[in-house]
């Protein structure tokens, strides 16, 4: 465990959410990130904690999977809960509308207007970790809706109603019929350099506060982009660019 407080602890901000962030489950979730270092450290020694919707708690297989890789709901509190104990936590800032945003070949970030982790790592001065996957939208077909359409409009409900939305989607085809079976495509994830975090010990709220989320908050979106533009030569589909939503 890091210092009490937070101090020492990191926030893992993984981008895109893609439609079942299988980048997350097939790696920080999994074994392999054993011989993954970050900078002195492995990556699986940094004891990474996933925070999860609620809605993924309640359900059974979900909940028992879940509570074995130790995850939890991410909530305000928790996280700070999570912070003030030592731990890394993992979180997805673009959050279940970014799985709107999820068609293939693309890289759509939606954190133009996301602030919470930004004030949870200024809240307790957690070092931010950009986490960008490539290929994580290329895992799904997803159907393109028109704003304002009725199946919009219904998302948009769902989504404020459970906290998540169920994006039209499908997978692999077995007999002719689409599945829920992910595409056979590669998906690589980038861990970039943490961005120390000076605790914040006034209030977030005031005007010296905001001025401090914003700061912090344009300068995690310029190290994101920073990343994609120093990896995208080897992994990014040609014509596509870094779009912040």
């Amino acid at each position: 465990e890091g210092p009490r407080g937070g101090h020492g602890s990191r926030i893992f901000c993984y981008h895109p959410h893609g439609i079942i962030f299988w980048g997350v489950i097939a790696g920080f979730a999994s074994w392999h990130w054993k011989e993954v270092r970050l900078q002195s450290r492995t990556l699986q020694s940094c004891d990474v904690r996933l925070g999860t919707i609620s809605f993924n708690n309640l359900v059974p297989v979900f909940r028992e999977v879940n509570k074995n890789i130790g995850s939890f709901t991410v909530s305000w509190n928790s996280c700070l809960r999570a912070l003030e104990r030592g731990l890394n936590i993992l979180i997805i800032p673009g959050g279940a509308r970014e799985s709107m945003d999820a068609f293939p070949g693309t890289m759509n970030v939606r954190i133009r207007s996301r602030r919470g982790f930004v004030r949870l790592a200024l809240a307790r001065g957690a070092s931010l970790v950009p986490v960008l996957s490539f290929g994580e939208s290329d895992m799904y077909n997803l159907l393109k809706m028109k704003p304002g359409s009725l199946a919009f409009r219904v998302q948009r409900v769902y989504q404020s109603l459970f906290g998540f939305t169920v994006p039209l989607f499908w997978g692999k085809t077995l007999w002719g019929m689409p599945t829920v079976m992910p595409l056979r495509r590669p998906i690589r994830v980038v861990i970039g350099k943490p961005i120390q975090v000076e605790r914040f010990e006034g209030d977030l709220r005031s005007e010296e506060g905001r001025k401090a989320v914003e700061a912090l908050h344009a300068k995690y979106v310029s190290k994101l982009h920073e990343l994609y533009e120093g990896h995208k030569h080897l992994w990014a589909h040609k014509g596509v660019s870094f779009r912040v939503l």
